[in-house]
This record gives C-alpha cells, sequence and structure tokens, in this order.
C-alpha cells in the first residue's frame, strides 16, 4: 500500500511547526515576540536564567536552599520554578523565594513564564 505524498508534506510541516515553537522557549526575553494578544502570562510560574556554564549545585550553594523546582534545562543554563503546584512545597513564601533567587548575582534574569501564540503563515488544509 503506497502512502500518498500528502502525508509526508503533513509530516514535514508538522516537524517544523513544532521546532517553531521549542525554539521561542529558548530564545531571550528581549526577542520574544511582542507581549498582548498573542502573550499569555502564566501565574505563579517563573524561569530563572543562570550565568552561562554556572551549574544548579553552585546555585544552590550560593543561595544556601536548595528550591524544589519544575524543570530544569542544563543546556539552556535555566530552571523553572512554580509556586501554584499544589505537588512541590516550598518553605518560603513565593515573594521571599524570588528575592533568594535574585540575591545570586549570577542569576542573569528571573521573569514570569509565558506562553505564546504564534502565527505560523499555515492557513490552507492540505487535500489529497
Amino acid at each position: 500500500m503506497a502512502i500518498p505524498i500528502g502525508f509526508f508534506v503533513f509530516l514535514i510541516l508538522a516537524h517544523q511547526v513544532s521546532c517553531i515553537g521549542s525554539l521561542v522557549h529558548a530564545l531571550p526575553a528581549s526577542q520574544h515576540p511582542d507581549s498582548g494578544p498573542d502573550a499569555m502570562v502564566i501565574p505563579h510560574q517563573f524561569l530563572v536564567r543562570l550565568a552561562e556554564n554556572y551549574t544548579l549545585d553552585s546555585h544552590w550553594q550560593r543561595i544556601g536552599a536548595e528550591l524544589n523546582i519544575t524543570r530544569y534545562y542544563k543546556n539552556l543554563d535555566c530552571y523553572y520554578i512554580d509556586f501554584s503546584n499544589d505537588n512541590i512545597t516550598h518553605d518560603l513564601s513565593e515573594e521571599s523565594t524570588l528575592a533568594l533567587i535574585r540575591s545570586d548575582p549570577n542569576v542573569d534574569r528571573v521573569s514570569p513564564n509565558e506562553v505564546f501564540r504564534m502565527d505560523t503563515g499555515v492557513t490552507d488544509h492540505i487535500v489529497y
């Protein structure tokens, strides 16, 4: 049974769209798509960007605490912390924890987690 060429075109387009979405999260805030109707801040979730090649262990040692984080991206030198997750407990309040994180001079940025809707320009449906 032959697979229609349209199926392969669909797979390629789907892969490209998923790669574009992944790249947005790796961009510095200054290069993110403009905030506005296409951007939504997720309450109580933050992205912490560490200095290049600064380890998470060094960060914990510097601030004197090992925090319960949601995700850590070693290659991007950043981690997410989520204060709204009931499964993760924090010893300090959200404000105190963020102040503690910012006290480390090797933290480049602490910013709210945002979700962006990107217009890929693809509006036509593939017809076989």
